[in-house]
């Protein structure tokens, strides 16, 4: 945490507010965070874990900037990030939200998402077209839109947002340079939460789907998702009860 937090009040883009909520966390985090004295810091604890979907909408609700920012707790970014966002939305006024490039920490490895709108809408019907820690969004086409995180897309929910700003015509896009980066380890939700998240996602791809192609994809949700995932047949009954559902 002190690193995340080292990150973003040293950025060279430094009109900044930097909204730290501390959802009931049972570790040290809270009193580190709360150790590093910057004026632009506001710091806010929930008296007990509310999860993270209701803490996220509790940021979009603090945030006074005209851009949102996001980033986990345990992962970092370069100093220039917000600079060159800021930058290409000057360039670019038609462009709400905006993902950049990942690392791996402590690998050399790195992810480039899809650059263009046009390739993230047809993205969408597989996978998350951005980097959740690397976004950077316009506020005012959050606001209009009526768009926030939703409590149903439990461990998906970035990926519900993104559907949800793309089918209300906002543009979604990504810069290839790597400015942000993610941390894999053992106790991250797509790790411990792995099955529940696939079929919320699955759900929200399915949905997603039939938004454009309903006749096609109502009754064949099952072939829809062995097409993605290649799943094999000791999956079948699984799946089919949660399409039921």
């Amino acid at each position: 945490i002190y690193d995340s937090v080292k990150c973003i009040i040293n950025q060279t883009f430094d009109n900044l507010e930097l909204i730290l909520i501390n959802d009931g966390s049972n570790d040290s985090s809270g009193d580190i965070a709360q150790s590093i004295s910057d004026r632009r810091i506001r710091y806010f604890e929930n008296k007990n874990n509310q999860g993270l979907i209701k803490t996220l909408n509790k940021g979009l609700h603090f945030a006074e900037g005209k851009f949102i920012a996001r980033m986990d707790a345990d992962d970092l970014c370069y100093i220039n990030r917000f600079e060159k966002q800021i930058e290409y939305f000057k360039y670019n006024p038609d462009i709400d939200i905006l993902g950049t490039g990942q690392y791996i920490i402590g690998t050399d490895r790195t992810y480039i998402h899809k650059l263009s709108n046009e390739e993230n809408r047809i993205q969408l019907f597989l996978q998350p077209i951005v980097g959740h820690s690397s976004v950077m969004l316009k506020k005012e086409a959050l606001y209009k839109n009526n768009l926030y995180y939703d409590k149903n897309a439990l461990y998906a929910e970035d990926y519900k947002l993104w559907i949800d700003a793309s089918l209300c015509g906002l543009t979604i896009c990504n810069l290839s340079e790597c400015l942000c980066g993610y941390r894999i380890h053992e106790k991250q939700i797509s790790n411990t939460q792995s099955d529940i998240q696939r079929y919320i996602a699955d759900k929200i791809r399915i949905a997603y789907a039939k938004h454009f192609f309903f006749n096609v994809i109502e009754g064949n949700e099952l072939v829809y998702l062995f097409f993605i995932h290649g799943i094999n047949s000791s999956f079948k009954d699984m799946y089919i009860a949660q399409i039921e559902e």
